[in-house]
């Protein structure tokens, strides 16, 4: 049994409560979805959220999947997280603040008009904030580092989420991300994005940890090592902290398959949210 727990401000509301990505395709059953293009289980808390002219929130995301990651000779289990994320760590699903686009490995060499050789950048995915959600747009989008033979290019995603890239060589190759409300992030280029805007010139921005409103206010900030902690400050001027516990798991596999050595590990799950009213999920 699932008790929501849900406290509201003028500012901030708390809550275990489901929620979605605005940007992706997944099927939901309380707080726990799953993902319709990988068939991948998670679970989604909304830890906080906040209203303003570009209203954000954090969400707790995790999977139920262990994966073996890593490099030749060092390898380790990841549980619970995305590629390239912490196990739990926080979410933004509702906001395109640091979203990023990659481009496809390898580059391709070709050959500028006048002889020259250039790279040509294409198979451009962007990837939203709440960490799991990748979006492709057509593989033939394509910018070369010379700018010789395309200076840039503006394109929508092909999964229907409504996402547009738009990537110009000016010199230096720079992109915007936008979405269907007008809302959008630059400097996305292989980099998470550090502010979100609308077409009002509001702003949200994250920087050195802490994250700023519209009216320019630190309204939440990580702290603590691995960013285990959230802090707010409420409506008194008492500063908040949400918690999050994290757990060791011994896992094994049993595949007894010929030629394949079976594993055996551990890996670190999200295991706990406090928050300041001494509730506990």
């Amino acid at each position: 049994m699932f008790a929501a727990i849900v406290a509201f401000s003028p500012v901030l509301s708390l809550g275990q409560q489901a929620t979605l990505s605005s940007y992706g395709a997944t099927e939901s059953h309380g707080i726990e979805n799953i993902d319709l293009q990988t068939l991948t289980p998670s679970f989604d808390i909304r830890v906080i959220a906040k209203t303003g002219a570009i209203p954000f929130s954090f969400s707790e995301s995790s999977t139920s999947v262990c994966v073996k990651a890593g490099v030749i000779n060092y390898y380790y289990w990841n549980c619970g997280g995305y590629l390239g994320s912490t196990p739990g760590s926080p979410h933004m699903p509702d906001n395109l603040l640091g979203a990023y686009a990659t481009y496809s490995y390898p580059v391709v060499y070709a050959s500028c008009p006048d002889g020259r050789q250039t790279n040509e950048w294409k198979g451009w995915v962007i990837h939203t904030n709440d960490g799991k959600e990748q979006h492709a747009l057509p593989y033939n989008d394509m910018v070369d580092t010379l700018g010789c033979i395309s200076t840039g290019f503006a394109d929508v995603t092909i999964d229907g989420t409504g996402l547009t890239l738009s990537v110009q060589n000016t010199g230096t190759i720079d992109g915007t991300i936008s979405d269907r409300s007008g809302r959008y992030v630059t400097g996305v280029i292989q980099i998470n994005s550090t502010s979100e805007h609308d077409t009002f010139g509001n702003t949200i921005s994250f920087s050195s940890g802490a994250y700023t409103d519209t009216l320019g206010n630190t309204t939440i900030s990580e702290v603590g090592t691995n960013s285990n902690n959230l802090q707010y400050t409420d409506v008194n001027g008492t500063s908040r902290d949400i918690t999050f516990g994290f757990s060791s798991v011994s896992m094994s596999t049993n595949f007894n398959c010929p030629g394949i050595t079976d594993e055996n590990g551990s890996g670190t799950v999200l295991s706990s949210i406090a928050y300041p009213d001494g509730t506990e999920y």
